[in-house]
């Protein structure tokens, strides 16, 4: 069965007990590119992931999907896969 790594490490990723520090004062519903950015990832990877139900995206009607922040922080805190 494929398994997508989720947040690969790297050596200037801050640890992810900080996620308040990375996200900030951000708003609740973060746009592909704010979470993309926030998360270090592309918009296609957040796509695929929403697709293989691994993140839950907020789709207002006719809009782009929206991340809560309550989902990348959770995404922050389990770290890498």
């Amino acid at each position: 069965m494929f398994r997508p790594r989720l947040l690969k490490a790297a050596k200037d990723v801050p640890m992810r007990d900080d996620t308040h520090e990375i996200l900030g004062d951000e708003p609740k519903l973060l746009t592909p590119s704010q979470a993309a950015r926030v998360l270090r990832r592309s918009t296609r990877s957040l796509r695929r992931w929403e697709q293989l139900g691994l993140i839950r995206a907020v789709r207002p009607a006719g809009g782009a999907p929206l991340y809560p922040r309550a989902e990348l922080e959770r995404l922050l805190r389990e770290g890498t896969r």
